[in-house]
């Protein structure tokens, strides 16, 4: 049967149709293309890792050095701890109105980590936090090599400790996180920006 096509073309109603071996010719072409792209993102990587970088200093250094060196010291400097915000992400979500998808998703929603750094971190000496973070880097979207509390020694933890334990009470007598936050900035002077809570 002939049908009309685009352009007053006339084509077999079988032409339309791919045939078993086209379908499969097209796949294995479409199987090697990206092959072949994924092989030269992963050259490409590996150059950019390889290529040398002049410092300021005049230093030579390489992407790959300064993997490994943050790695090397990330397995030094790591210590074994026990999980230590659980209490108070569980109150944390209370507090925010959390689902009970987001309370029982390992990945928390942005606003715990941002509370941790300026309710927890921020009541460290100045410069703590930044140390931890330039050498615990991100791996993946808002992921971390290792949890920053993992990086602290015996002082910083116990320190860490009592932090964690005052927000922990305060959330216990805050209405929400609004009146959180205010309680904690006026006990521990945590700062906080009343516009993230404007209406």
């Amino acid at each position: 049967m002939k049908i009309e096509g685009k352009n007053s073309l006339i084509q077999d109603e079988d032409s339309l149709f791919l045939k078993q071996d086209d379908r499969q010719h097209i796949t294995s072409l479409l199987f090697k293309e990206t092959e072949e792209l994924t092989n030269a993102a992963v050259i490409a990587r590996q150059r950019f890792e390889q290529e040398k970088r002049e410092l300021i200093s005049g230093e030579h250094i390489t992407v790959e050095n300064f993997q490994e060196e943050f790695k090397r010291y990330i397995a030094e400097c790591e210590k074994n701890h026990e999980p230590k915000f659980s209490l108070f992400l569980t109150r944390l979500g209370n507090l925010c109105k959390w689902t009970e998808e987001e309370k029982s998703r390992y990945s928390k929603p942005r606003i715990a980590a941002v509370t941790i750094n300026e309710v927890i971190y921020m009541r460290f000496p100045d410069g703590l936090l930044k140390h931890i973070q330039f050498y615990n880097k991100f791996v993946g979207f808002f992921v971390r090599r290792t949890k920053n509390y993992k990086l602290l020694n015996d002082e910083g933890i116990l320190k860490l400790e009592e932090y964690i334990d005052n927000a922990n009470t305060v959330m216990l007598d805050s209405k929400d996180y609004y009146d959180f936050r205010k309680k904690m900035y006026a006990m521990h002077q945590v700062p906080y920006q009343i516009q993230l809570f404007a209406a």
